[in-house]
């Protein structure tokens, strides 16, 4: 884990936001344009036997970098520091999914919001494979509206990419 006050990748650690399969988040602050971001570093543990990990890591992660839809989390740097793959995406000041027991009329528009995030990332032949509470997260707008947002496109795959993340006979989100 990285102090707060530390840099990385020209980023400045404000806090630990959480740890997930593949690695870390943090609050950071963004060196020139002084907003806070969320930073994503990945761990060696998810690289671990797999020669190809940096690459198709630079190329999904471009690949959803490119993608702009309203409940879909903006990524907008990333690359590789020191060996460790990372990127920066929006700071949402919310809650996950699975923390929150929304209302029928909320689960609707959640549900509906986060079919469209799904279909405009499919458009743009990205699979997500990792739909989950964790990996939605709420916040409200400023009329107290929830806003979903699907994060965590950590194990996605280009619907191109032949390569298998998984071992033969599991299977994965």
């Amino acid at each position: 884990m990285l102090p707060p006050g530390s840099d990385f990748a020209g980023y400045t650690i404000v806090s630990a936001l959480g740890v997930g399969g593949m690695g870390q988040v943090y609050l950071a602050d963004h060196p020139y344009q002084h907003v806070r971001v969320a930073l994503k570093l990945v761990d060696d543990d998810a690289r671990v036997d797999d020669a190809d990990f940096d690459e198709r890591f630079l190329s999904v992660t471009g690949a959803v970098a490119a993608l702009r839809h309203p409940s879909v989390i903006a990524v907008h740097e990333y690359g590789i520091e020191g060996k460790i793959p990372w990127c920066t995406m929006d700071f949402i000041d919310g809650i996950s999914l699975d923390e929150e027991a929304p209302t029928i009329n909320e689960i609707a528009v959640i549900s509906a919001r986060i079919a469209e995030g799904l279909d405009h990332a499919h458009q743009h032949r990205i699979v997500h494979r990792d739909i989950k509470p964790e990996n939605i997260f709420l916040a409200k707008d400023r009329d107290g509206n929830v806003v979903p947002t699907l994060l965590d496109f950590g194990v996605s795959k280009l619907a191109s990419d032949t390569a298998s993340l998984t071992a033969t006979s599991s299977f994965m989100g």
